[in-house]
């Protein structure tokens, strides 16, 4: 099996020119750049300092009041309000934003443009994987009103491209739940805007739910306050709270948690989640976008879409027409492999040739010798500039173990495919997009894979992309886990007192399962002041270590859920700015929810990394706490090896 040769991403990663700026993010007017529209960037701390690094983005979609044909002139506008306007006056972030203008009319014509057109968008956001060094794993797409409804209707036009979405005071088309219970949601809403009835939030929340559920969902079924009339024009009610629907998979039922103001949720499980603040404001964005728990929230949200470190590329060892067939060469579709970047993403690629397009043929992909060790995670398709509308996949597909056009094997494949892309729009860009995400992983019932084209095929894919591993002759053994004791603990520098050392002072021991257990009841409680940080000190050799769960250890009579630290992240130094932009969404401490300890002083797990350790970025983890800090855990425990091998 060939494997293609990387030359890194630094011509994809080139950075636009920008025409004017802001005072803190920079302005890209529409035809300066290839994107479809001016746009504005924030660029957080950090960027750029480690080229390898990749980062998490927010797409921020504004409102009808600041449309603009993206000049130079109009394009400010999108500065005015919501989370650039927040930027303006101050506020900083570890994840890139990107702010886009809507035009005011639709193009080549005389009509109001009151939507976000989602497939002008989507070439948006493809521009921004192409341009910027982006976490596919972590793209976040957010809007208010107008914008609240353009996230709605991309979310459910593309669901498979999203971390998460934050709609806030935003209304859409008619709810389609179903698209959406992958996609972690948090909504916002005024309970008696206006301008956009509440109710349309609530709407779409409950077909979330409803559609997890396989049953109708009502989250004001059991609201717990008073109010004048349900979500509605000009509505109140007695106080801001928020909804959380939890579903139990085995059970297969889910129930609504109602909480006072905006909680923390970003070690929650829940999903959808909903805000309603009490007044009859149409502006909620303000307060959501003002809360630093949203964004906690958000950035805790990870696809770990195809979550293996091995993936690769797995390129043919060729590709061509299947003996017997007409002319289809199907070689055309492997020869401008693209980059894979780490979520198990293709991004960019050559100009190549493109993917055959003759109807009623048959062309073959050959895997080799060692077809026996492919296992295929994922099937991807690259299609041309200025593509629309549906696409034809593959009518059939066999495994056999010759490459003539007659299925005599009879060994059918339907766990992948490619060219089937629906309500295609990719405007300027050339876009990879999925075809197939199999459950397990396809294992090849032979040699070649057989593709017979419908009879008639669309003509606009470029190029396709298997994503798999390799499985080696012997599979290595797992590594011994043990308890990762930290070199040091403590305040931060500039902070007030916040004794994270204390959280470490009683440590457990270790089961053969890596589960902790025990320690010195004597020892002292974990920190829990709020809005403080702390440090964990990883040591001089911090670069070994690899976490595959952290725990925390709570006090008898315990209850009810407990807060999360706000933040995390990774830095050279034990201050509490976070300056390096190194954000850590994976390992926290004092997550437990639904508490209730009794006599007990039990070890709970916080996060499971499992397969896929955390790998630290510098020696010193940083721990912000949350406003409403709990004080119920007695002690913290990181489990995980080291690697001796591992090079900083």
């Amino acid at each position: 099996m060939r494997k293609w040769i990387s030359f890194g991403l630094a011509l994809l990663w080139a950075a636009p020119l920008p025409l004017s700026a802001s005072t803190r993010q920079t302005a890209f007017p529409l035809g300066t750049t290839e994107a479809p529209y001016g746009y504005y960037e924030y660029l957080p701390g950090g960027y750029g300092s480690d080229p390898d690094q990749e980062w998490p983005v927010v797409v921020f979609l504004h409102g009808l009041g600041v449309r603009g044909d993206g000049s130079a002139g109009q394009l400010p506008r999108v500065l005015t309000e919501a989370l650039p306007k927040n930027i303006e006056d101050g506020a900083q972030y570890s994840f890139l934003v990107i702010s886009p203008q809507s035009p005011e009319l639709i193009p080549g014509q005389f009509q109001q443009q009151l939507w976000w057109d989602v497939g002008v968008l989507d070439a948006m956001i493809e521009y921004v994987k192409l341009h910027y060094p982006v976490d596919l794993d972590r793209i976040y797409l957010t809007g208010a009103s107008m914008g609240g409804g353009g996230v709605w209707n991309y979310a459910k036009a593309h669901p498979e491209k999203l971390a998460a979405i934050l709609p806030v005071c935003g209304a859409a088309s008619t709810p389609e739940g179903a698209k959406l219970v992958k996609v972690p949601t948090w909504a916002f809403h005024a309970w008696g805007d206006s301008t956009v009835s509440a109710k349309e939030s609530v709407d779409w929340i409950n077909a979330i739910a409803g559609a997890l559920a396989g049953a109708p969902s009502n989250a004001m079924a059991n609201y717990p306050g008073t109010y004048s009339a349900l979500p509605s024009p000009g509505a109140t009610s007695d106080r801001d709270r928020t909804a959380s629907y939890s579903f139990n998979a085995v059970t297969g039922t889910g129930s609504w948690t109602w909480q006072d103001d905006v909680p923390q949720l970003a070690g929650s499980p829940t999903h959808p989640n909903l805000t309603l603040f009490s007044n009859a404001s149409h502006d909620s964005w303000t307060r959501a976008y003002g809360n630093p728990r949203v964004f906690a929230w958000l950035q805790a949200q990870d696809r770990n879409l195809f979550n293996d470190a091995d993936l690769e590329l797995i390129a043919p060892e060729e590709a061509g027409t299947a003996n017997g067939s007409a002319f289809f060469p199907m070689q055309g579709a492997f020869d401008a492999q693209p980059e894979l970047r780490l979520a198990g993403e293709p991004v960019g690629g050559g100009p190549g040739g493109e993917a055959p397009s003759f109807g009623g043929r048959v062309g073959y992909i050959d895997f080799g010798p060692e077809w026996a060790k492919v296992r295929i995670h994922s099937t991807w398709t690259r299609y041309r500039t200025w593509s629309f509308g549906d696409q034809t996949a593959y009518a059939e597909l066999w495994w056999d173990d010759d490459f003539d056009f007659v299925n005599d094997s009879g060994l059918n494949e339907t766990g992948v495919n490619f060219n089937s892309a629906r309500g295609l729009d990719t405007r300027t860009t050339e876009p990879w997009v999925l075809d197939s995400a199999p459950a397990a992983p396809v294992a090849p019932r032979a040699r070649y894979l057989l593709l017979r084209s419908p009879s008639t095929m669309a003509d606009r894919a470029k190029e396709y992309a298997i994503v798999g591993t390799v499985e080696d002759d012997e599979d290595p053994l797992p590594p011994s886990l043990e308890l990762i004791e930290p070199e040091g603990a403590g305040a931060a520098n500039d902070v007030p007192y916040f004794p994270m050392q204390d959280a470490f002072d009683a440590p457990p021991t270790l089961s053969t399962a890596g589960e902790p257990a025990g320690g010195d009841s004597n020892g002292s409680d974990a920190p829990y002041l709020p809005n403080r940080v702390g440090y964990i000190d990883f040591g001089l050799e911090w670069y070994k270590v690899r976490i595959t769960s952290t725990w925390t250890r709570y006090r008898n009579w315990s209850i009810e859920n407990q807060t999360p630290y706000v933040e995390v992240w990774w830095d050279d130094d034990t201050d509490s700015l976070n300056d390096d932009g190194f954000s850590e969404t994976r390992v926290n401490f004092n997550t437990a929810q639904n508490l209730a300890t009794g006599l007990t002083e039990p070890w709970l797990q916080d996060r499971d990394m499992g397969l896929t350790p955390a790998v630290p970025r510098a020696r010193y983890l940083l721990l912000r706490s949350d406003p409403d800090m709990t004080n119920r855990a007695k002690e913290y425990a990181i489990v995980g090896y080291v690697d001796p091998n591992a090079t900083p």
